[in-house]
């Protein structure tokens, strides 16, 4: 979170004239040479990773990580980081979501309770419900 609020508000102040593909691009080559000397704490089962590991990787980054890293950074331009930030913060509830719905797994209280938590504070960040907002208007105008 700390390193989408940092990047997001420097890139907003310092790259307004960067498109997001670049600016996703930036972001994924930086963030994988900063964690690149993480890899020899990671236990692998096995190394190399195998080539379908490798496959299953570049896919994921390509396809859904990309994805969500263009749509953050427009939103970033069109509302601000910090706002733009509570994406990030429905990530746990989607995943309890999925998790429910595709492996069957059993929801607890204590996750409905940090759902709540985090929708909460998302609706008071967004400062939805407040009358004349534009984020308000622009919900109710789809």
């Amino acid at each position: 979170s700390a390193g989408f609020a940092l990047g997001g508000s420097w890139a907003k102040a310092h790259l307004p004239h960067m498109g997001y593909y670049e600016q996703t691009i930036g972001t994924f080559f930086f963030g994988g040479l900063c964690t690149l000397p993480l890899i020899a704490l990671v236990p692998f089962g096995h190394f190399p990773p195998s080539a379908k590991s490798i496959a299953a990787l570049i896919t994921v980054a390509a396809t859904a990580s990309s994805f969500a890293y263009i749509l953050y950074f427009t939103l970033v331009d069109e509302i601000g980081a910090t706002k733009a930030l509570t994406t990030e913060f429905v990530v746990p509830v989607v995943a309890v979501i999925l998790g429910y719905v595709l492996l069957h797994e059993r929801i607890t209280a204590v996750q409905l309770l940090g759902a709540a938590v985090i929708l909460i504070g998302c609706i008071l960040v967004l400062e939805l419900g407040v009358p004349g907002h534009q984020l308000d208007q622009d919900v109710t105008a789809h």
